[in-house]
């Protein structure tokens, strides 16, 4: 942050620089432009009126009044750079709040995501649990008793039953159920799609 200011600085002092030196230019072209003697003719003119008098004191005047001008020309660029340099900082500092407001939320959000996924890995492991012993308690089952209950069931959860038991077993239940019952399961787990085993 302090070579972003420093940068910063260092602009403003370069632009302050060169538009000194383009009033200087300015105020030299000026001063090349004017006749000799034309800012002088007050002075010879009131050195013959009074022999006294300095001859070189309004061109002096004329001098310090461009040169006080020029002066408060510089200073209000100076202030103006100023005033844009301060309206940066400011809104550099609210951009780096809005920055760590938005990281502090990325963060949130990856920890949230982190907690749901981890939820889903528990609930996904609890559904499995859940459905291996289910096809524990048929496969433990005599055939006909598995039968009967598998006979009973939805098409859908008897077919899904049947695919998950060990082969045998599920060749015997098969082989007790009603034969029409047994051949649509047969033809429907035919239809299902081959999911590899984990």
């Amino acid at each position: 942050m302090s070579s972003r200011k420093e940068r910063r600085a260092y602009r403003a002092f370069l632009i302050l620089f060169c538009c000194l030196l383009v009033s200087k230019g300015w105020f030299l072209s000026i001063l090349a432009k004017e006749p000799k003697g034309s800012t002088c003719l007050a002075a010879q003119a009131s050195a013959e009126a009074e022999p006294s008098a300095a001859p070189t004191a309004p061109c002096e005047e004329t001098f310090r009044q461009q040169l006080a001008g020029l002066i408060q020309d510089v200073q209000k660029e100076k202030e103006r750079i100023q005033q844009k340099a301060r309206a940066l900082d400011e809104k550099e500092g609210r951009l780096d709040i809005y920055r760590k407001e938005l990281d502090d939320r990325v963060e949130q959000l990856k920890r949230v995501r982190a907690e749901i996924e981890k939820m889903y890995q528990v609930l996904d492991q609890g559904q499995q649990d859940r459905e291996q012993k289910i096809v524990k308690i048929y496969e433990s089952m005599e055939p006909e008793s598995a039968a009967r209950g598998i006979e009973a069931m939805d098409e859908e959860i008897s077919s899904w039953l049947i695919e998950k038991m060990n082969p045998r077993q599920s060749s015997q239940i098969l082989g007790a159920m009603d034969p029409q019952k047994a051949s649509r399961l047969t033809t429907r787990l035919g239809r299902k799609p081959q999911v590899s085993q984990k």
